[in-house]
């Protein structure tokens, strides 16, 4: 049995668009009918299908916190106002507080009290300052203190006239056996063991005298054919190699009083000088550092 819905019928039953359905013509109620619950069932089919259909959903992890950002704000101080040289000024004036004045006082006149010229007046006892000068001490008056004594061998005579150029002793005492002689203007001493000889011409007192000191004498130069006269004696030996060779000594010394002989001698060095003791003759000489002697003096 042929269709009686052909393809035609079905295109006619297709809803037009903005127009309602409506059957084709010669259709019965009962054939629309069930057309109407064909396209119900269809429906109905259309709607379970959809609802049944299973939708994949992903896994989902679990959500990272992210803290919310915190933003700082720096509180930053509102710039001050500066107020310009102008403005400053007639702030200054304007607080400027109210000079008070003072009143100045009337002078008044006040009787002088005193001495008027031409007045005579009892002198004061003024003190004349020439009163007042005090007399220097004497630099001998001061004790030295020194590091070494000055031996009691050399006695006390010159130590006033020579005490203050000598000051202090710079060793202790020691002593030789020497050779001496005298002659009529001082002595001359040698010292056997290391050939050192002294000439000494003292002063006395204010009056100075020489003396020459020869560490190492030149035995080849000896005096000359000279004749003392008698009681007069001419030095020889190293002695008179420095008698010889020294002009001024000769002058000074002139000829021995006494031939050459064996002396002990003392001496102690000072910063100033050294003492001298001829202990046969027992005398002290003080011999100082310019070159000047002095003496005898007693033990």
């Amino acid at each position: 049995m042929k269709n009686k819905f052909s393809t035609n019928n079905r295109k006619s039953l297709t809803c037009r668009r903005g127009l309602p359905w409506q059957a084709p013509t010669g259709m019965t109620t009962h054939t629309i009918y069930r057309v109407h619950m064909r396209h119900l069932i269809l429906g109905i089919v259309i709607i379970l299908l959809s609802a049944c259909e299973t939708v994949y959903v992903p896994p989902q992890t679990a959500p990272t916190l992210t803290p919310p950002p915190i933003v700082r704000q720096l509180a930053t101080p509102a710039p001050t106002n500066t107020l310009d040289a102008v403005a400053m000024v007639a702030t200054q004036q304007a607080n400027a507080p109210t000079p008070i004045r003072t009143p100045t006082p009337t002078p008044t006149i006040t009787p002088y009290v005193g001495v008027f010229l031409g007045e005579v007046v009892e002198e004061l006892n003024i003190p004349n300052p020439a009163d007042f000068n005090i007399p220097p001490t004497a630099i001998n008056s001061i004790p030295l203190i020194c590091g070494f004594e000055v031996d009691p061998v050399f006695g006390d005579d010159w130590e006033d006239d020579h005490q203050s150029a000598l000051k202090c002793p710079i060793q202790e005492r020691f002593g030789f056996n020497g050779r001496g002689q005298i002659f009529e203007g001082g002595a001359m001493y040698l010292r056997i063991e290391t050939n050192e000889v002294w000439a000494i011409s003292p002063g006395e007192s204010a009056i100075n005298g020489a003396y020459w000191y020869e560490g190492q004498p030149n035995p080849a130069v000896v005096p000359g054919a000279i004749i003392a006269p008698a009681g007069r004696f001419i030095p020889t030996g190293y002695l008179g190699s420095v008698w010889a060779s020294l002009v001024p000594v000769q002058q000074a010394l002139g000829l021995g009083l006494l031939p050459e002989g064996d002396i002990p001698v003392n001496v102690q060095r000072f910063d100033g000088g050294s003492l001298f003791l001829d202990v046969s003759a027992g005398q002290v000489f003080v011999l100082l550092l310019d070159g000047t002697a002095f003496g005898p003096y007693r033990p």
